[in-house]
């Protein structure tokens, strides 16, 4: 029997912490907030079944206040039934404030009960069980049922399941738990008792009462994977939102945007010749702009498809040298606009590179522009890239002579939206071009990283593995 009480309070003290560390915050359901409840009352009614051991290990004569702390712990775990089953029928049944506060005056009965009788602790064992276990277990197995509509309504059916199964287990633990009580001379007690229960069965109510805790325990924990249901729906629609917000943003900004690049090229090439010199720097910024707005867009656009591991690399045999000179001729006009130098290096036994080449010259691209905004003017970056026998791979590296990033920034700058302060320039970039470097690098299987020290500048390195 030790071991039937131990499992027995195992069973409702495992629910009471699964319940109360199950993560649940925020959620729409109503029974979210309203759970602690069946967690006190399994905590408590656990350690009430471990009292109930102890007693049965001392020997019940000489338990003494361990009889009583059996008895609180009993009329506590019933007080958190009755208090759940109320609170939850009377928002959902609208019913007024005697009904909510049903708990008190079921414990002030009690409690009256038990001081004006002689037999104190036989009668508060069983009138606790009468006065508030049946009431908390029938109001508790109503309020769960109240829950069915809520969780059809959003197709949980294995939950739903899970929930009747529970609410059914409840019920007959109302009839073992509640209302079959130790014998007394009184009735129903003198018919419905313990021994009466052992006659009959052959059984001890106490299996009996095992089985239900243990089939309620795991199906109320089988219920809490409705939070987890309901969190992943809310991803999911999240996603989808920001799926179309980006296709939105993408389609609205790139139509004017190739108007503006268009018009742009026309007047370079009809007035090309009648610029002045401040006029050439100032168009070659307005054309330098509207690269970068390009960028931008495809950058937002890539990295919602990186996310979501929906980028399909179309790889090909790439000579990295051609692939330099065509980004450094890109960004050629975004450096003459500060007076900044481009260069570029590559390890005479560089092999051919099995790569996306729009992907990674786009990466180059985005790193050459991040380092031409840290680079003073007069300055030179570099773009070197160098083969490892050893290790199968290319490197490459995009060096400025900035003012380097600080410590905080350095294990950051590859995330979404961080945007570097320098004390010249309060902020560089949009937050986005780094991250689609980082992911763009890795779907290639490599890896990038950052080597800056202040005052000395930067340099950004990337692997490819070579194939």
């Amino acid at each position: 029997m030790i071991t039937i009480f131990f499992l027995y309070g195992l069973a409702f003290f495992s629910l009471g912490v699964a319940i109360t560390v199950y993560p649940r915050k925020d959620s729409a359901f109503r029974l979210a907030d309203k759970l602690w409840l069946i967690a006190g009352f399994g905590i408590v009614h656990g350690v009430h079944e471990w009292i109930e051991m102890f007693i049965l290990m001392n020997k019940p004569a000489e338990a003494g206040l361990l009889d009583l702390f059996s008895i609180v712990s009993l009329v506590i775990s019933f007080l958190f039934l009755i208090y759940f089953g109320t609170i939850i029928i009377s928002e959902k049944k609208k019913i007024g404030s005697v009904f909510k506060a049903l708990p008190f005056i079921l414990f002030i009965g009690w409690a009256a009960l038990a001081i004006i009788n002689s037999r104190q602790l036989l009668l508060m064992s069983i009138c606790a069980r009468y006065l508030m276990g049946a009431p908390g277990v029938f109001l508790a197995a109503y309020a769960l049922y109240l829950q069915i509509p809520e969780l059809k309504k959003e197709n949980l059916s294995t939950i739903t399941a899970n929930l009747k199964i529970a609410i059914g287990v409840l019920l007959c633990y109302g009839l073992f738990a509640a209302l079959i009580v130790p014998k007394a001379d009184f009735f129903p007690a003198s018919v419905l008792n313990y021994p009466a229960f052992l006659r009959i069965t052959g059984i001890p109510i106490q299996i009996f009462r095992s089985i239900c805790a243990i089939i309620f325990a795991y199906t109320i924990i089988r219920v809490l994977n409705m939070f987890e249901l309901e969190k992943k729906a809310k991803i999911k629609k999240l996603t989808e939102m920001k799926d179309s917000l980006t296709q939105m943003i993408v389609h609205d900004l790139n139509g004017p945007l190739l108007g503006v690049s268009a018009n742009l090229q026309l007047l370079d090439m009809e007035l090309s010749q009648q610029f002045s010199s401040e006029q050439r720097k100032e168009f070659n910024s307005a054309m330098v702009a509207t690269g970068e707005m390009k960028q931008m867009i495809s950058n937002i656009l890539d990295i919602s498809k990186m996310e979501e591991d929906k980028l399909n690399l179309i790889k090909e045999k790439i000579v990295l040298n051609s692939l330099f000179k065509e980004a450094i001729d890109v960004m050629a006009a975004a450096a003459q606009v500060e007076n900044k130098k481009l260069s570029f290096s590559i390890s005479t036994d560089m092999p051919l590179l099995f790569i996306d080449k729009e992907i990674i010259r786009r990466v180059i691209l985005n790193l050459i522009g991040n380092a031409l905004k840290f680079a003073p003017e007069n300055s030179e970056v570099c773009l070197s890239a160098v083969y490892s026998p050893k290790d199968k791979q290319a490197v490459v590296g995009v060096k400025d002579e900035g003012e380097g990033i600080p410590k905080d920034y350095l294990g950051r700058v590859f995330e979404k939206f961080v945007q570097v302060e320098s004390s010249k320039q309060k902020r560089h970039g949009k937050g986005l071009g780094l991250t689609f470097c980082k992911m763009a690098v890795e779907a290639h299987g490599g890896r990038i990283w950052i080597e800056s020290e202040l005052g000395k500048g930067s340099t950004f390195f990337f692997t490819i593995p070579i194939e």
